[in-house]
């Protein structure tokens, strides 16, 4: 029987350089002495570090990383830096040392569900589970349509011992979750049928 993980569907998104909401392009993070040509060139740089991050990832995480933390360094208003460094760490294996990178970004942008997600699956890689739980619920408020997250939450709340509402969230990723995702589907079934019987 498949052991029962989180699914670590790391969001992993290249940057458009654009204001985020709620800033405005004339966020002083560069310098007001900087010619305006400057900020672009080094906006520019960042968004192309993170590219190179990105096609790092998989093969060189760690190489991939400090691509990452060069992009953050370079232009820190943009929540997708830091969340892409915490995935470099969730695919060494380094739960821990990625929460701060997903906090960093969710602070950076309240409603980038993205970066929710990510703490959650830290957190719940990291087995706490009571922090990764809130992490979950947000990630849904702001995406309730990624049926993933239902089964991490499900997870969540059977490591903590809450089987009903694991069992909640087993029945809701079963209901929203694509026809793709067939093995995953019938081990959230098998799960439901042995928390029905634990009842």
């Amino acid at each position: 029987m498949r052991s029962f993980f989180a699914i670590v569907f790391y969001f992993l998104f290249l940057v458009y350089c654009s204001p985020q909401k709620g800033q405005n392009e004339n966020e002083q993070v560069f310098s007001e002495d900087q010619p305006k040509q400057n900020v672009a060139d080094l906006v520019a740089k960042a968004k192309n570090y993170n590219k190179v991050g990105v096609a790092l990832l998989k093969k060189e995480p760690e190489k991939a990383l400090q691509a990452f933390r060069k992009a953050m360094q370079i232009d820190p208003r943009i929540p997708d830096y830091p969340n892409n460094a915490g995935v470099a760490l969730l695919q060494q294996k380094k739960f821990q040392e990625a929460i701060p990178y997903f906090q960093k970004s969710v602070v950076l942008q309240k409603k980038y569900a993205r970066g929710h997600y990510n703490l959650g699956v830290a957190y719940q890689n990291a087995k706490l589970y009571h922090k990764a739980i809130p992490s979950y619920h947000k990630a849904i408020q702001l995406s309730p349509k990624s049926s993933e997250i239902y089964f991490n939450l499900a997870i969540s709340y059977e490591k903590s011992g809450d089987k009903r509402q694991a069992l909640r969230f087993y029945r809701k990723f079963v209901a929203t979750a694509s026809p793709r995702r067939a093995n995953i589907i019938q081990d959230a079934k098998k799960k439901i049928e042995e928390l029905k019987k634990k009842s």
